[in-house]
Formats: C-alpha cells, structure tokens, sequence
C-alpha cells in the first residue's frame, strides 16, 4: 500500500525534528568540550540567572579553560555598567567584589582570572591564589576576539605556570577608561604566559598599562621566566608607559624574561620600562627583547633604570626623541644591541657603566630631501647634502634654491624661499663605554663619556664628516690618556675616517687606514707574565703605566718594543708645537740597559734564494748610534760664533776659541767658517780645555789677505 501525501509529510516533519535536534545535541556538546564560547552560559550569568551558584562552580570544574564570556563579558567596544539588580542577582557567584556602574566586561575578566589561577584570598589553598605548590590546578585562560571595556585594574597575584592568550593583537583588545590605573597588574607572577592581547589607553595614565612586580601584598615567588609575546601596548598618546618590569625596584626582581615580537606605541614615557626613576631595579636582569617594534614614544622606547635589557632585532621609528634605548646607573655588564634598524634621531643613550655592544644597527632618518619649490610643513626633517640633519622652524611658502649646506654653522639656521631650517645637533649613540660595529649612522654623531676605557668602533659608515664627539679618539680636553679604537670607517661612502678638532667642520685629517690608539703607546711584549710565547702584538699597559723618562712601572708583560706618545698628538690651539713621538726598544731589568733600535735593509740577492735576517744599517742603543756596524756615536756637540780675524801675512797663523758645553779633551773636532770661500787657508781645532775649542788659521793664499768677519761653528763628536 503507498503511503498517503499526509503520511509522507509527517515523516518529514519529523524527520526535519529530529535532525535539528542531532544537530543542536552535536553543537552543545561542542561547546561543552571546548567552553570557548558560552554563549548559553553568558545569557544565564548576565541577564535571567538562572543558573545556580553550584551549578556554575561545577561546570568550571569541567572545563579544560577559562573564557571570559562564561561570566557575561559583551566585548563589543561599548560601555554596559552593572545595574544594581544585576550585582544581586549575581552574589554568591561571583568571588570578587563589585559596585554598580562597574563595566560588564572588567568583571567577567576578573572573574575568569578567578577561575583560572585562584584567588581573590591569599590563604595557600586551593580556593586561593594559585601559587608555585597549587600551579597544577591552573587552567589557560583564553579571551576570545572581541573589545573589552574595563574601569579597573585585573588584578592577577602570586600564580606560578600561568597562561593567559587572546585569539590574537589587534582583535582582542582590552581597553582602561579610568585615568591611572594599569590594565593588568600582575603581582608576584613566575613561570607563564602573556600572548596575543591588545593592552590599551582609554585615559590618561600615569601608570603602565601592564605591570609586572613584586610588592610584597602575597607572599610568592618573584617574577621570573615569563615570556610576553605578540601583545601591543597602546598608549594612545594618552599612557605614559605600554609594560613596566620591576616599578618597586631591586626588591621586585623581575628576571629572565622574554619580550618577543610585541608592538609598543604612542606611550608619552616609555614603551617598555624596567624600575622607575626613583626605584632603581638593579635585580631586574636578562630582560630579552626579540623582535617587535617600538614607534611614537617621544621620550625613550625602551628605558632601564639599573637591570638590563638585550635587544635583537626590534625596530624603531620614534623620530626627535631622546632615545630609542636609554640605560641609566646600570649592572656593570654588556648589554648587546643587535640587528637594530631604527628611523629616530637618538638611538643608545647610556649613562650608566654598561658596555653597549651594538652590532648592525641601520639608522636611518625618516627624511625629507630639499627641493626648490616644494613645500615643507613646520617641524619636518630635512636631510642635507653634507649629511647633517635640519628642521623646518618656519614655513611661509614653497623652498627656494637648494642651501649651501656647508656653510650653515654647527646648530645654525638659514632661509631659502618661504622656508626656514635649523641643524640639529645630535648624539645618535652616547655610552660610557662602547663597541659599535658594521652600522650605518645618519645625521649625528657617536660620543664616548669614559673615552679612558676600552672601547670599539670598527667598520662603520656616516653621513656626515664631523661624526665624532670632539675629544672621544684627539683627546683634545687632555682630560686622560684615551683608549678608543677606531679602524674601516667610512664618511659618506668615501672610503675614510676623520677625528674632528674641536673647531666645528675642522678636520685635522683623513686616512683610509689608521690605527687610533687615542694617547697610548703600543707596546709589544712576550705575553702576558713575560712568558716565552711569540709576541702577541700590542699591549697598551696592560693595566700598568709607562711614565715619562721611560721607566717601567706594573707593567706584567716582557715588553720588547715601545712606539708612542703619552700626550696628545696633536695640540689644540694656535701655533702650538706639536708633542715628541717617542720610539724605545724594549725595557731592561736590573742593571742591564734597554733593547737597542736597529733599522734594517735588506741587500739585492739572487732570486728564488731564502731570505736571510737583513743586516742593521743602523742602530740605536744606550751607546749610541751606529751606521752600517761602525763605532756607535753617543753625542754630537756644537757651537757658533761670530769672528772677524785681522789682516794676515802669508804664513801668519791667528788663533780664537770658542766654548762648546760638555766638550772634553780628545773628542773629535769639525770647524767650518762661513768667511773662507777660496783655497790657501788652513784652519784645525782640539778641544784645549773642558767646554773650550781652539781653532788655529793660517794664510797660506801666497800674499797678505784680510778675511771678512763671518760666522764660526765647532761641531765636536764624542763616541
């Protein structure tokens, strides 16, 4: 029998019913499994309550993590303050305590953070704040996309093994609207994870938008081993700080952590701090910065107060700041920065007694170039020819003719067309004490305040000639004996280097090769101790001193050769005489003399035959010195005098003397007199006394002759 058209319709029907019901069971079991998005849940907590206290506890005991929306977060951007039916409804579910006008979205957080890592109690037990010993009941607390609006600060405290993750930045975004409070403030947290949140400022805020601390309020562990990643810290130019390590100082520690690929912008203080500047966090170490970017932080990018913080790879773009890292009093310790590409004017500013290794740094200027008729706003950066960088301090119609660079003064200003510039004068990288290698600086200059210690700039190129902060590598302030290295730099591409005077744009000299040693001399030695090793180079000291008259003092090496000077190569000034160039052989000990300068040359010989040791052509020891293996001569004496000798008879002999300190009876004897210039005439000397040469003449021309008064020079030589 076929089935009647009413019959086929109810299997329809109710076949339609029962799918959905498959369906909606599949989907609810979905969720159950996941808890991602409660949205079952988020009706029942928000708006009818109709889910019991118990009921909820137990449901969160099932679940594998925590989201938000479970407690009736809205995430959509907008305001939606707890009414007072709300907050009664809710009591007894909720672990926190609110008021009405409290955001929705604050609360659900806090309550997830509750859920996830314990607390709020401080009480070591399971109910409490998930500390190292309760770290296996935390759960991963994830916060799904979406824009939360909070009025307080979450508060996360005490937890050990954490994880708290976003869907990813920029789409979960949590904002604060209340002035000075932080977003999150993560008290006492170790051994977890902050991923893929959006921290932002909906007010003005003195305070960080996260803080990671230790201020005592929970007896816990100290923050270590977190790692911070893909999460932005927007301070809409409203937030003085994105993260901040460490605000209560050393006490808080706050070490050994990983801050990769983060985006920190727009914070009026600094994108990332560690201390503050009243509560110094020397304890606050191996901060590692991976990554990430750091732009329109018009103060510092990065900025440690002690502590420190190695940086690889992050880029900035901060333009007239005060500096994209700034380091002050500091962990005496090498602070590594690597692989930096940054568009700000000041890069490193250490005032601290840090070693800034900056290895590949590529600074370049987000910079206008000059052209005739354009226009230039007011505060533009403009890059000009002769390398150096200017500002735009008034426009009042298009750019004229193309300025003469070179001859605007250090710090000068000048009008082409409608348009104004100002150079700007600037430290792209200061330190106490550096090593700055395969770099590109634009616009500024590199200053050394502890020039004194062992510092590195090597393989370098400038845009500009005068990159160097008079006194660093010339030590034109004689302030000490510098100890700068300076070697393969380039100056606009021109294959050399200079060291600036201290007269602006005065270049004293350029190389393509030269070796800065600053005022030290360099000194080879045998090793260090003296030990029987092949030399090993130079050794300025090694920590001991070479002080005038060439005596040797806590030198701990064989020295075997000297060659320099211990003042300044050349002075400051005018018509000042320059300083000796001193060149010694190695010291002696004891009574024995110093090591003799011999002046080798090698004599032709046949080709393809062993080179053997060249011969010494000359020498110069304690003795003396030596040509070509004759008797070494120890002083060259020698004196003038004026002489007008009478009129003289052929064969008449006349005598005179003339003094030459330190002459003694048996040294050689030269005379020369400027009045005899035909033959016939004998003149001879001998040293007759101390300090006194006779000289003897005698006609011999065949007739009387008068000579002329002239000049008499004895010249005594003595071996």
């Amino acid at each position: 029998m076929r089935p009647s058209l009413e019959m086929l319709s109810t299997y329809v029907i109710a076949f339609l019913i029962v799918l959905f019901l498959l369906v909606t069971d599949a989907r609810t079991v979905s969720k159950s499994q996941t808890n991602f998005y409660e949205s079952a849940g988020v009706m029942a907590s928000r708006l009818n309550c109709a889910e019991t206290s118990s009921a909820l506890q137990q449901r969160l005991e099932h679940s594998s993590i925590i989201d938000p929306m479970i407690f009736g977060a809205f995430a959509d951007g907008a305001s939606h303050k707890i009414s007072d039916s709300e907050l009664a409804a809710n009591r007894g579910k909720w672990r926190g305590n609110y008021v009405a006008g409290d955001e929705w979205d604050y609360v659900a957080l806090q309550e997830a953070i509750y859920a996830a890592f314990g607390g709020p109690a401080d009480d070591n037990t399971p109910t409490g704040w998930h500390k190292t010993i309760y770290a296996r009941l935390n759960k991963p607390l994830l916060i799904p996309q979406g824009s939360y609006v909070i009025n307080k600060t979450l508060e996360l405290k005490g937890v050990s093994g954490f994880r708290i993750e976003g869907a990813m930045r920029v789409s979960t975004m949590i904002t604060q609207t209340s002035p000075n409070r932080p977003v999150l403030n993560a008290d006492g947290l170790s051994y977890g994870v902050i991923a893929g949140i959006s921290f932002n400022a909906g007010a003005a805020n003195s305070e960080a938008l996260v803080e990671i601390d230790w201020t005592g309020a929970v007896s816990s562990l100290k923050p270590q081993q977190i790692t911070v990643s893909d999460c932005v810290f927007h301070g809409q130019g409203l937030g003085a700080y994105g993260l901040r390590i460490a605000k209560s100082g050393s006490n808080a520690q706050g070490d050994t952590i990983l801050l990769s690929n983060n985006l920190y912008i727009s914070c009026l203080e600094a994108g990332l701090a560690l201390g503050t500047p009243s509560s110094y966090a020397f304890n606050a170490l191996s901060i590692m910065s991976l990554g990430g970017d750091v732009q329109n932080c018009p103060r510092y990018g990065i900025v440690s107060y002690a502590g420190s913080v190695f940086v690889y790879g992050t880029s900035f773009q901060n333009g007239d700041n005060l500096a994209d890292f700034a380091s002050f009093s500091g962990v005496t310790e090498t602070i590594p920065f690597h692989g930096v590409r940054s568009e700000s004017l000041r890069v490193v500013l250490s005032a601290s007694v840090q070693h800034i290794l900056i290895e590949g740094l590529d600074q370049n200027v987000s910079a206008r170039v000059w052209k005739a008729s354009d226009a230039f706003a007011v505060g533009e950066l403009i890059a000009g020819s002769d390398g150096r960088i200017y500002r735009v301090t008034n426009s009042a119609g298009s750019a004229g003719a193309q300025p003469t660079w070179s001859a605007i003064p250090q710090g000068g200003s000048v009008k082409s067309g409608g348009i104004t510039i100002q150079q700007l004068e600037f430290n792209v990288v200061q330190a106490h004490r550096l090593s700055l290698s395969a770099s590109h600086i634009t616009g500024g200059r590199v200053n050394i305040t502890a020039p004194s210690q062992p510092s590195l700039i090597s393989q370098c190129t400038f845009t500009r000639a005068d990159w160097l902060v008079p006194g660093v590598a010339d030590d034109g302030a004689a302030t000490g004996l510098n100890n700068v290295v300076i070697s393969g730099v380039s100056v606009g591409g021109a294959g050399r280097w200079a060291i600036t005077s201290t007269t602006p744009y005065n270049l004293p000299f350029y190389t393509t090769s030269q070796f800065n040693l600053g005022t030290q001399p360099l000194i080879w030695s045998r090793g260090k101790g003296g030990q029987p090793f092949p030399d090993v180079g130079f050794a300025p000291g090694d920590g001991g001193v070479l002080i005038p008259g060439g005596e040797q003092a806590n030198i701990t090496r064989n020295v075997v050769g000297v060659i320099g000077t211990l003042g300044k190569v050349s002075r400051s000034g005018v018509n000042q005489v320059g300083e000796d160039l001193n060149i010694q052989g190695g010291l002696g000990t004891g009574s024995g003399g110093g090591g003799a300068i011999r002046l080798r040359a090698q004599a032709p010989m046949a080709s393809g035959t062993d080179v053997p040791n060249s011969s010494a052509i000359v020498v110069v020891d304690h003795y003396g010195v030596s040509i070509g293996g004759g008797a070494s001569v120890s002083r060259h004496l020698s004196a003038v005098s004026i002489w007008d000798p009478p009129l003289m008879a052929n064969g008449e002999t006349v005598t005179t003397s003339v003094t030459v300190s330190g002459a003694h009876s048996g040294d050689v004897v030269a005379l020369g007199f400027t009045s005899i210039n035909a033959g016939g005439w004998q003149i001879s000397g001998q040293v007759t006394a101390s300090d006194t040469v006779t000289i003897t003449l005698t006609n011999q021309t065949g007739s009387t002759a008068n000579l002329n008064s002239g000049t008499l020079r004895a010249s005594v030589t003595q071996y």
